[in-house]
């Protein structure tokens, strides 16, 4: 049996997709992962509401520059009728995880696997923590 790695001990790109894995066989919530010099990018399952009332579960896309001048920006790509649903995860969210790093900015610039690593592992705890609140609001309801 294979053991995942923690975030600290991922060295090479073959540990960072290992580490990915690991990540998509823990969290749910997660569909899809990419990894390149540019973007970190995760496809995951939310919940949201159309209108503001109608409960709806959809896909939406989580972007994290790793290049450039946009080092950090986080993007959330919501499907077409995304400006009628209002998601339970909100880039601020991951923006917010990311800033609890020292200069978060400089942090993710190094582009080491290991970065790349803990921005992933960053991203799935938000979304892990928001898709566990919405289960429970979800039982309490019952």
């Amino acid at each position: 049996m294979m053991r995942v790695k923690a975030h600290a001990e991922v060295q090479s790109e073959q540990d960072l997709a290992d580490f990915a894995k690991g990540i998509l066989l823990e969290n749910e919530a997660v569909e899809e992962m990419s990894l390149n010099f540019e973007k970190i990018k995760v496809r995951h399952e939310t919940r949201g509401k159309l209108f503001g009332f109608i409960p709806l579960t959809f896909s939406q896309e989580i972007e994290v520059d790793t290049e450039g001048d946009d080092v950090g920006r986080v993007t959330v790509r919501k499907p077409w009728y995304g400006l009628f649903v209002r998601s339970d995860v909100s880039a601020g969210d991951i923006e917010e995880a990311l800033q609890g790093k020292d200069d978060h900015k400089e942090w993710i610039d190094v582009l080491s696997v290991s970065a790349q690593a803990e921005v992933l592992l960053s991203i799935s705890n938000v979304l892990k923590t928001k898709h566990d609140m919405a289960q429970a609001a979800i039982q309490n309801i019952r």
